[in-house]
């Protein structure tokens, strides 16, 4: 599950590129009013940082087993969704999620006390 959630995280990232431009060819094209036009540019750098940095964080949770890229991940996304209004990167928000959800943890709470009994054990020859 969690290789689905980088390969919609690259997807979602993918699609916000494709997005950025979209909005910076609008930004600078001729024929758009000023003010409309930097605010397109504007919201076309936005996505596109937040686009890339998907790509990115979608191929760290390919090759990672934590949880962390997951997280760095949805974030990005999630701001790119939100502030540069790229909706197509909506794959990358559910792969973010995914990616946290199913992500290994570091500190595993079954069989702590077990492991750190074994551990003790091993080491100083205490034990049962």
């Amino acid at each position: 599950m969690k290789y689905l959630g980088g390969i919609l995280g690259i997807v979602g990232g993918s699609l916000g590129l494709f997005v950025f431009f979209l909005y910076l060819m609008r930004g600078l094209g001729v024929g758009v009013p000023e003010p409309t036009g930097v605010t397109d540019t504007l919201l076309g750098y936005v996505g596109g940082l937040a686009g890339l940095t998907c790509i990115v964080a979608g191929i760290a949770v390919l090759f990672s087993p934590g949880w962390m890229a997951g997280v760095v991940l949805f974030v990005a996304a999630l701001l790119g969704v939100v502030l540069g209004g790229h909706w197509l990167m909506s794959p990358a928000v559910l792969g973010g999620m995914i990616a946290i959800k199913h992500g290994r943890r570091r500190l595993n709470p079954e069989g702590l006390q077990e492991r750190l009994e074994r551990e003790v054990q091993q080491r100083y020859g205490v034990g049962r």
